[in-house]
């Protein structure tokens, strides 16, 4: 290896070691990035080096840094509130144009529902990093199925690069899990974090959460959490038949939308009881294309995507 290439790389690990055994309180093991001079740097150290950097970035007690952002729905949120109150969090970073962030969203969003849609122990948060348009990201999120809050602009963007980027680097898609400590909010532990995305990242996501007490379904409001919804046929022409199921009886509205954002219009509004219940949708007055059908019901909403075909 030419002795410019090693000595860059040796300074960059080494200052990223020292900077990662400082946030952990320690200095033992600085001397790991001395490696007895530059002539036993192969590349085989490098990347040994750098594995133990990464490694050591997760395992590190972290010091966080806290967020105030507004979501695309215009409501705020703080990643210390949530850690204050016991919450897990959920921080998702994704790109728009990433094909890992368009296969990661509808199951992260059904991971979001399952555990409360942010009503009860677990908080999802993602960023957009491109610093696209709201327009932009909003069309996105309904094309994807994205119903946990997202933030976009400089301020997402910002929070990824000062704060994160450090740690997991450029890859995307990138996923991190805090639990909260008791030694307060910065002090969170990172429980779990991806790089990209494989099948089973929001699986072990969902266990470690289950195995550390949180996403107990048992702990949920009744009627709120377990609401299922079934809609056929799919496509459709003039109508489309949706069962909802309950666990009691509760008000229910029903509202149609585009890809773009655009609200159709209310399709139901009314009193539903306990059990399976059926009602129709007037699908006639649109045109061929996508759309989705959204069901809300106390402070929970689903989503589903159909189709019309004239």
């Amino acid at each position: 290896m030419a002795p410019k290439i090693k000595q860059i790389l040796l300074e960059r690990a080494s200052k990223n070691v020292s900077k990662y055994l400082e946030v952990a309180g320690t200095e033992k093991l600085k001397i790991m990035c001395i490696f007895n001079g530059y002539n036993m740097l192969s590349y085989k150290n490098i990347f040994f080096l750098l594995f133990f950097v990464l490694t050591l970035s997760f395992s590190a007690k972290s010091q966080l840094t806290d967020f105030y952002l507004t979501d695309t729905e215009g409501n705020s949120h703080s990643l210390f509130t949530a850690l204050s109150a016991g919450e897990a969090v959920i921080l998702d970073f994704f790109f728009l144009t990433c094909g890992y962030s368009q296969w990661l969203c509808p199951a992260l969003d059904s991971l979001y529902e399952e555990c409360g849609s942010n009503q009860y122990d677990v908080k999802v948060f993602s960023f957009e990093i491109q610093e696209n348009p709201l327009a932009d990201v909003k069309a996105w999120k309904i094309q994807y199925g994205s119903t946990y809050p997202s933030f976009y602009g400089p301020d997402a963007a910002t929070y990824w690069d000062a704060n994160w980027y450090p740690v997991l680097g450029s890859g995307f898609e990138q996923l991190i899990l805090l639990l909260p400590d008791t030694n307060g909010p910065a002090s969170a532990e990172i429980k779990f974090t991806a790089v990209g995305y494989v099948n089973d990242d929001i699986p072990t996501i969902k266990q470690i959460l289950l195995d550390s007490g949180y996403c107990n379904p048992s702990l949920i409001e009744p009627g709120i959490s377990n609401i299922d919804i079934v809609s056929y046929p799919n496509p459709t022409t003039d109508e489309l038949y949706i069962e909802i199921d309950l666990d009691n009886s509760q008000l229910v509205s029903v509202y149609l939308y585009n890809l773009i954002g655009e609200n159709l219009g209310n399709a139901f509004e009314g009193k539903l009881h306990a059990g399976t219940n059926k009602i129709s949708v007037g699908t006639a007055h649109l045109a061929s294309g996508m759309y989705l059908l959204q069901v809300k019901t106390g402070k929970i909403i689903r989503t589903k995507r159909f189709s019309v075909i004239r």
